[in-house]
């Protein structure tokens, strides 16, 4: 009896630089398609790799944004919420300066700067 091997799908991303006077995303996806079939023509081409089969380009919509929100109670952070993964840190500024731990200093070092850096969302 023969054992079925076991395939996996992956998504293989590919950014392209174009002018927008000459083509569009659509149209490029297409001839990504035409490229990578006229490449793959030669028989066993892709043999040592066991012979992978290869969909279609697509153009991949817009990247969602993301959307947090902070719950925060009596100056307290109570919950975070997010749409994605998202990475979220608070800067307390009533007790962020009062640490006298060196280790603690550290971190702070060039905060308000890179505060200032931010694009402040809200």
């Amino acid at each position: 009896m023969k054992t079925k091997k076991r395939a996996k799908k992956t998504t293989l991303t590919l950014d392209l630089v174009y002018d927008a006077q000459i083509t569009n995303p659509e149209s490029l996806a297409t001839a990504m398609d035409r490229l990578l079939e006229t490449a793959l023509s030669p028989p066993d081409i892709f043999s040592e790799y066991g012979d992978p089969k290869v969909g279609q380009f697509f153009v991949a919509p817009p990247p969602a944004t993301p959307r947090v929100i902070v719950d925060v109670l009596g100056g307290n952070v109570q919950a975070v919420f997010a749409n994605m993964p998202v990475s979220v840190n608070i800067l307390d500024h009533d007790n962020w300066k009062e640490t006298t731990d060196p280790e603690e200093l550290k971190y702070f070092e060039g905060l308000e700067r890179e505060t200032v850096d931010l694009d402040q969302i809200y």
